[in-house]
């Protein structure tokens, strides 16, 4: 390592291997591939029981320690969301929602206690919503506009389908329509 300094940004030579390393890493090098550092094992100590994890087979209900972490840890739910989460799932239901929105290029302006507004409004609770509850989704009013308070409305998933294709439909007819009134006037 002559002439070189521990800062040096170009590899050396293992004196022993040959292998290059920078600078920094020789000395690391040789202790671990060819000193002490082979056999050195960090978890030792916990593997042959010389030392224990602090929190080994502690829980809320037997540390008190563990029990203010993990309560300051949970969530607070309101009473509203009690009401309506009987599956633990509702607050990921609405992020699903969010996330699956923002996939098709809308934005969910809801809030989560908007979300729960209007699951409660619709008289439903959270095992009902989605395609392996009763089929409740969210909706907006004809397909148009972001999830937002006022623009949308939990129905059934089969209504849902039923209104998107009335409107597909709907529109189709306007555009033959459309397309025979052009052929009147058409010129040919």
């Amino acid at each position: 390592m002559d002439g070189v300094t521990m800062e040096s940004s170009e590899k050396v030579s293992c004196p022993k291997c040959g292998k290059m390393c920078y600078p920094m890493g020789l000395r690391s090098h040789l202790w671990r591939v060819h000193g002490n550092g082979k056999d050195f094992n960090p978890g030792r100590c916990y593997q042959t029981g010389e030392k224990q994890t602090w929190n080994k087979g502690l829980t809320r209900s037997t540390d008190k320690t563990v029990e203010r972490i993990s309560n300051a840890l949970e969530r607070k739910k309101s009473p509203l969301e009690q009401k309506l989460d009987d599956d633990g799932k509702l607050i990921q239901k609405w992020r699903n929602k969010c996330v699956n929105a923002k996939a098709e290029g809308l934005k969910c302006k809801l809030t989560f206690e908007e979300y729960c507004q209007l699951v409660d409004q619709a008289g439903l609770v959270s095992s009902q919503l989605g395609f392996t509850g009763q089929g409740y989704v969210l909706a907006r009013y004809n397909d148009e506009g972001d999830y937002e308070m006022g623009n949308c409305r939990f129905i059934t998933q089969k209504e849902n389908s039923d209104e998107k294709h009335a409107r597909i439909n709907h529109n189709n007819q306007h555009h033959t329509l459309y397309q025979t009134f052009l052929l009147c006037f058409d010129d040919k």
